[in-house]
């Protein structure tokens, strides 16, 4: 007597992102933490650095740059599987407790 095994219930759950393009995320964002905690942890020029806060703009300027990239980069791979960042979010919500 053969033993059938049943198949593992769908929940009507399916990839949204290729598995290759997540993993490509998860690249991308362990390299961002690996470059952070270098330069977090570099030597600095002394103690009149955080005083002067010259390079400041410039470092916000390119983080919001990387933020528009990395939504740039997800809205890529949902595409491909035909999902809109709308969907990925929920759609549109009516008050601020579906925001949060």
């Amino acid at each position: 007597m053969a033993t059938v095994k049943n198949p593992p219930p769908d929940f009507g759950r399916k990839l949204i992102a290729s598995p290759f393009h997540t993993a490509g995320l998860l690249l991308i964002q362990l390299g961002l933490a690996v470059v952070g905690a270098y330069l977090q942890n570099r030597p600095s020029a002394g103690p009149n650095l955080a005083a002067e806060h010259s390079g400041i703009v410039p470092l916000y300027v390119s983080m919001i740059a990387l933020e528009w990239g990395l939504v740039w980069y997800v809205w890529g791979g949902i595409r491909d599987k035909g999902y809109r960042l709308l969907d990925l979010v929920g759609g549109r919500w009516s008050s601020w407790k579906n925001v949060g």
